[in-house]
């Protein structure tokens, strides 16, 4: 490095080049000490719990939580499984009638509603109301099961649909999206390697830390929480992409320096020279994974420290096993010929060259993207979360076009009957007839529609509403503390257009109206909205949590407030471009996919920070095109390691990959291209020239 290399700089390089030396000499013992810890962690890796409750993603005491759990709680019909059966209802009705018997026989359901749906081909939804609610999966796989045997004992078939047989299905989506997308990046990184370095073999060593690196890391979040959840199961496609740089780094820079030395000097000389930038790029990376721990939505938290963690020790394991692996390789001959890309360096010469033009350009483009960046809305849709190949979301649609039946209804605990009665009327005075909801389940209806004489209502020695709460019917409708149960079912989806703002309002209004005639006021559409606030705050923070990470790494290692710019800049310019064009595109953005902005944050200003540090020992074109081969690699297996994602049947999942693959590829063009320009005339060896350049990597 230069003799104006910072002093921290300098003091971390000698320290790793250090390190390098030692690595070669022990890399035997290394590599046996790594498969001594390696083998007891692959006893934690297969198939951990998955869970899919989207409800744990909330803070710990989240108020619009608790309400959600009081109504599964108390009333326990908050859920609800459907069975359609298909045929005429007459010809049907002994075995929907011991159907309805085996299922309430079965202590998994209160009870079990009959309805007949409407137009051609004939055929009856069941509704079985559970008794507790089946976002863990355990009794969710149960729920299925048992419907599923009931349905044969009985001898008829029957479409699944409801919130048990979603999160089963999809926890089966999961499974397949974590399987494929794993398996899809690491056949795309070693293809793109391989394309790039011209060596199967040396694709085949990168894969090696990466792959012990996720196993440690599945052990310790299977060991620390017992459980990973849905939005975790894109981790190991994005981090196949980026694991895979630190290998990468260090090939590119031995191939580029073994006509010098060799042995312990060669890999004393790589730690050196490439070894502070890639401690830039860990701990940026591994600090914006970091700064999701600040979230208070627990999911996030916990893929922050597992992303983070994971990051971290691939990159200890690269260190240590890199100089034993590589040279293992090199034994075995065979030594590829790396595609060395010099229009890099030539267009980062022309871009220094024309810099009014080029920055112009970069502005030209900036703009209009900055602007639709800015119209960006997340959207609160959980069909946005899902596979919408899952069958039960299919029978689901064929419930809202046939009856109206929307299974998410907004849920309103009143003390008792006559509170009911005067909540009913104040909303038909708020609403008018047949708008915002189509239809509204509660005891006043089954009271209205008794038809019992007057001599037996004569009998009655309690309330009207003590019997009726005694019907077999309304059974789920009388909670366990005595309160009534209103559903109020929403004409059409809740989700779309304004709808959910007009229910979150209604939600307010009944709260502040209807005085002490309301205990509660929850539901799904409520819960979403709740998340959708939650998450602009905690995107927000953690935002904030990766860029302060970002600045103060970058600011104690490149000391100057020039340099920590020049690496700020690209990723500003990036960013810019991620947003817009996701925004241009019409891709939903979610919770799950939001989470991309502080880990690009990480990641895209490490491919700046690799350019800036050769400048300090290359001219530009030189240090383009050589470290810029390196970091065209990097930011190729990171990209496609998230496109990867892309691929997943989860909507959340593939939107996260489809946006952080884009803002990756943004940031190597902001790096590669603006960042020369940028510089200008003022890039290349600053102060004395530490000796004549190396030669070209050898090509055989």
């Amino acid at each position: 490095m230069g003799e104006d290399t910072p002093g921290a700089a300098s003091a971390l390089a000698r320290f790793l080049g250090a390190l390098g030396a030692w690595a070669q000499r022990r890399g035997g013992w290394v590599l046996l000490a790594i498969l001594a810890i390696t083998v007891p962690c692959l006893a934690l890796v297969p198939h951990p719990h998955v869970e899919m409750d989207p409800v744990r993603i909330f803070p710990r005491g989240d108020a619009a939580i608790g309400d959600f759990r009081y109504f599964s709680e108390n009333f326990g019909i908050s859920e609800v499984m459907v069975l359609v059966v298909r045929g005429e209802r007459g010809a049907l009705a002994p075995k929907l009638c011991a159907l309805r018997a085996r299922l309430e026989a079965s202590g998994l359901f209160t009870q079990v509603q009959e309805q007949p749906l409407p137009g051609r081909p004939p055929a009856t939804a069941l509704l079985a109301f559970q008794r507790e609610s089946s976002m863990d999966i355990a009794l969710a796989l149960a729920l299925r099961a048992e419907a599923r045997a009931a349905l044969r004992e009985v001898g008829v078939e029957a479409d699944l649909t409801g919130s048990p047989v979603f999160v089963a299905e999809s926890r089966d989506s999961v499974f397949h999206d974590v399987t494929v997308t794993g398996s899809i990046a690491a056949v795309l990184v070693a293809a793109f390697l391989l394309a790039m370095l011209r060596d199967p073999l040396m694709a085949v060593v990168a894969m090696v830390p990466l792959g012990v690196g996720l196993v440690w890391g599945h052990a310790l979040a299977t060991a620390a929480f017992g459980h990973v959840d849905f939005l975790v199961a894109g981790l190991p496609a994005s981090l196949v992409g980026m694991g895979i740089d630190y290998a990468v780094y260090l090939r590119v820079t031995q191939l580029e320096h073994a006509a010098e030395a060799s042995g312990a000097r060669l890999w004393e000389r790589v730690y050196a020279l490439i070894g502070p930038p890639m401690v830039v790029g860990v701990l940026t990376a591994a600090g914006a994974f970091f700064a999701l721990f600040c979230a208070d939505m627990q999911s996030f938290a916990r893929m922050g420290i597992l992303g983070g963690t994971t990051l971290a020790l691939i990159f200890a394991l690269t260190l240590l096993a890199a100089p034993a692996l590589m040279e293992a390789r090199d034994r075995l001959g065979l030594r590829g010929a790396p595609h060395n890309p010099r229009w890099l360096g030539r267009l980062a010469g022309a871009a220094a060259r024309a810099r009014p033009w080029t920055l112009a350009a970069f502005a030209l483009l900036t703009a209009p993207l900055l602007v639709s960046a800015l119209r960006l809305r997340v959207t609160t849709d959980p069909r946005a979360y899902e596979d919408p190949s899952l069958p039960s979301r299919r029978t689901q649609a064929e419930l809202a076009e046939r009856m109206g039946l929307v299974l998410d209804p907004i849920l309103v605990a009143t003390t008792d009957l006559a509170a009911e009665r005067r909540v009913l009327a104040r909303l038909q005075g708020l609403l008018g007839p047949g708008r915002l909801f189509s239809r509204a389940e509660c005891l006043s209806a089954y009271t209205d529609g008794l038809g019992l004489p007057p001599a037996v209502l004569g009998l009655v020695s309690g309330p009207l509403d003590s019997l009726v709460s005694r019907l077999p019917q309304a059974r789920g409708l009388v909670g366990r503390d005595g309160r009534r149960l209103l559903l109020l079912y929403p004409q059409g989806s809740p989700y779309e257009g304004e709808r959910l703002g007009e229910l979150v309002a209604l939600a307010a209004v009944l709260r502040s109206e209807c005085g002490a005639d309301v205990a509660r006021v929850s539901g799904a559409p409520l819960v979403y909205h709740r998340l959708s606030r939650l998450i602009g705050g905690n995107l927000v923070r953690t935002s904030v949590a990766a860029g302060a990470v970002v600045v103060v790494v970058l600011a104690a290692l490149l000391r100057r407030p020039r340099d920590v710019a020049a690496a700020l800049l690209p990723l500003a310019g990036a960013l810019a471009w991620m947003f817009g064009i996701v925004q241009w595109a019409g891709w939903q953005l979610t919770a799950a996919n939001m989470v991309v902005l502080p880990l690009v944050v990480g990641l895209g200003v490490d491919y700046g920070v690799y350019i800036l540090f050769r400048l300090r020992t290359a001219s530009l074109e030189r240090a383009v095109s050589t470290t810029g081969r390196a970091v065209v690699m990097a930011g190729g297996t990171t990209a496609a390691g998230f496109l990867a994602l892309v691929l997943a049947r989860n909507h959340a999942i593939a939107g996260m990959g489809l946006a952080a693959g884009v803002g990756i590829l943004a940031c190597l063009a902001w790096s590669l291209v603006f960042l020369p320009a940028l510089l200008g005339g003022s890039a290349g060896r600053r102060g004395p020239t530490p000796g004549p350049e190396p030669p070209a990597a050898p090509r055989g």
